[in-house]
């Protein structure tokens, strides 16, 4: 039984939201970022930038929050954001407008600390103290959430035939941001419908955190500091039905390889029980498979299967079995996370994207791995382990500053 719960979003005006909504802060160039600063005075972006262009030593920690909380209130009393006044859900949709785009369509509401801390809500990454207390801070200090964590849920033809139902009303959002992708809203607050989305919701016994693992886990250390605060105890989510979510590959590549020439290293591997031979870019990936780039042109490699049988669900994912062949042994690479040689390109890039970067002197060698599928994140998070760093790109990404969950009570109204 997963608890759902709706709220009173505080949300852009709707001549406004299309400036207002951004992309997460942290997915911008630095360039793009003060470009997006100064060409629009209504971007969220001015509200976790609250000191952009005023001079003098820039906040930082609590003082810093306490700014984003008044830049926030600011943008309230402009008129920029409003309250709704009765407990909704919001039907969000997101229209990829690129060759080959996709949509997805997701339920924006609380979701439960407690289903969280019953495993009910499940992970599949591990989190670091130090930012899961940073962003508890930043959460009691402004006393909003503005960017939802995605979450997979299993397929419902309930859901989807009462999101089908909703869609054929008019949005209450209807805009298309500059990299092409069109996003709706859809208030529901009937109550009719929010009684079904609840009873819907119910009948799921698990649900996965697709993205957001941070978010969430600083929201449960929150909760458990305001324990008689009823909203602390849901945090802002967008739920999207498993059989939607897009999960892209995410792919290493090496640079200062220490001279290490392509044939050694294919030497290498191949002494390593990898069957590796030449493919083309075009070569496709199967399961236990990976791909690697050399200036000399690409080969494909085949994990041993022996091992494979043997394996935790982890063990079994060829972003492990990369390290544990190839990256750990020849590289000396323990740590994705922190070594300097090594870096990553996922989403829609695809295998070109990885040739490009090796043929212009950017790496020296490239891996392109298989898709993690929705079932293989299942299965980590089932086992209660963690994936292997960067090893999945998930779509939809949210926008950020569009449907604002308040966890202060009177937060807008006083």
């Amino acid at each position: 039984m997963i608890d759902f719960k709706p709220f009173k979003a505080i949300r852009p005006v709707a001549d406004k939201v299309h400036l207002v909504a951004s992309r997460s802060y942290v997915s911008y160039a630095r360039k793009a970022l003060a470009s997006k600063l100064d060409e629009n005075p209504y971007t969220f972006i001015h509200i976790i930038n609250p000191e952009y262009n005023k001079p003098g030593r820039k906040s930082s920690g609590l003082t810093k929050f306490r700014k984003v909380r008044e830049r926030f209130l600011d943008f309230v009393s402009e008129g920029v954001y409003f309250q709704d006044q009765t407990d909704c859900f919001y039907l969000y949709r997101q229209v990829q407008q690129i060759p080959g785009g996709k949509t997805f369509t997701g339920w924006i509401g609380g979701a439960s600390v407690q289903d969280y801390l019953n495993k009910k809500i499940k992970i599949h990454e591990h989190t670091i103290t130090s930012r899961e207390e940073m962003f508890r801070q930043y959460l009691e200090v402004t006393g909003f959430n503005a960017e939802p964590v995605l979450i997979a849920h299993p397929h419902s033809e309930d859901l989807l035939a009462l999101r089908d139902e909703i869609i054929q009303s008019t949005p209450s959002y209807d805009f298309t941001s500059t990299n092409r992708d069109r996003h709706q809203l859809w208030k529901v607050s009937d109550p009719k419908e929010i009684q079904a989305i609840q009873t819907y919701f119910s009948e799921f016994d698990a649900s996965y955190i697709a993205d957001g693992h941070h978010r969430s886990a600083s929201s449960v250390l929150l909760a458990q500091d305001k324990i008689d605060n009823p909203s602390a105890q849901h945090f802002l989510a967008c739920f999207i039905d498993e059989a939607e979510m897009a999960i892209y590959d995410f792919n290493r590549l090496i640079k200062d390889a220490g001279g290490l020439s392509s044939e050694i290293l294919i030497k290498l591997i191949v002494e390593n029980q990898i069957d590796l031979t030449p493919c083309e870019l075009e070569t496709p990936l199967e399961p236990g498979s990976f791909k690697l780039y050399t200036p000399e042109g690409w080969y494909l490699g085949k994990f041993p299967e022996d091992t494979l049988g043997k394996r935790n669900p982890v063990e079994a994912l060829e972003a492990h079995q990369l390290s544990e062949f190839v990256l750990g042994p020849i590289f000396d690479i323990i740590d994705l996370r922190t070594d300097k040689r090594v870096f990553f390109k996922g989403g829609r890039s695809g295998h070109i994207g990885l040739q490009n970067s090796v043929d212009k002197g950017e790496a020296d060698f490239a891996f392109a791995l298989p898709a993690v599928t929705i079932e293989d994140l299942k299965r980590v998070a089932d086992a209660g382990l963690c994936m292997p760093p960067k090893s999945t790109y998930i779509e939809p990404k949210l926008r950020s500053g569009m449907t604002i969950y308040p966890i202060e009570k009177n937060l807008v109204s006083g």
